[in-house]
């Protein structure tokens, strides 16, 4: 953000954006289910916004999410993840503190609601729930960027 192609970047991306860019940066734990999940179809992105800080055990439950995900023949759609905890203090919805991220890879937004409907989803989703007291989710098209 201190570099000098931070305001050209910023002025350029927002040309497509609804509204005002809101960024915030994460180490995603498992490198590989980030290429998986943003090389997917579909990038589910979802945001769990936390009073101060998510609980200490969220980043060990999203690593047992991921694993019930990979486990489970119900979460067919499912094609990697990656999950990690926000830098900044982010706020949204009333919520300020820092927040825990999750990018999922599903073959379509179709698929993922689907898998929203599930038992396994139903048992499990508490564990990336947590404390959160205002989730965000959006599905994304990732695409490869077009050089000038």
């Amino acid at each position: 953000m201190a570099s000098p192609a931070y305001q050209p970047f910023i002025k350029r991306i927002s040309t497509i954006l609804s509204a005002a860019a809101s960024i915030h940066h994460v180490d995603f734990e498992t490198p590989a289910g980030l290429t998986q999940a943003l090389s997917a179809p579909v990038t589910e992105f979802a945001t769990f916004y936390c009073d101060r800080e998510p609980i200490p055990e969220w980043l060990s439950n999203a690593a047992k999410a991921a694993q019930w995900l990979e486990s489970q023949p119900a979460s067919a759609g499912y094609l990697g993840g990656a999950y990690g905890i926000t830098h900044e203090v982010v706020e949204y919805g009333g919520v300020k503190g820092r927040a825990a991220v999750i990018a999922i890879g599903w073959t379509s937004k179709e698929a993922h609601m689907a898998f929203r409907q599930t038992e396994t989803f139903m048992e499990n989703i508490g564990l990336l729930r947590g404390e959160a007291k205002v989730i965000e989710m959006h599905h994304v098209v990732v695409m490869a960027a077009l050089a000038e």
